[in-house]
């Protein structure tokens, strides 16, 4: 094989040329492909839904508050005797993500 350092110089050359010439378009085309990469992994990412056990796993982890039932009739009982406790609790049923 007869590999002449002159040619491959020559060459190297005329790409380095080529590639100075087309700096730009070619760092806006890699620049647009990163973006419609980066833009399909979140969209994958974010229609994915967890499996049923990450779901159960993170349900169980949840503390769920326990109400006694003498507390539960007392307010009940206050609230059947007081008009604006009625609303009160009214709202708060209906949306409960007010202040």
């Amino acid at each position: 094989m007869n590999i002449d350092k002159a040619a491959i110089t020559a060459y190297a050359n005329k790409v380095l040329a080529l590639l100075q010439a087309h700096a730009l378009f070619l760092g806006i085309a890699a620049f647009g492909l990163l973006y419609a990469y980066i833009i399909l992994q979140v969209t994958t990412l974010s229609n994915t839904e967890p499996d049923e056990a990450a779901v159960a796993k993170q349900y169980q982890a949840v503390p769920h508050p326990k109400v006694d039932k003498e507390v539960a009739k007392t307010i009940e009982g206050l609230e059947s005797q007081n008009v604006n406790v009625q609303t009160i609790f009214n709202q708060a049923r209906e949306n409960p993500f007010s202040e």
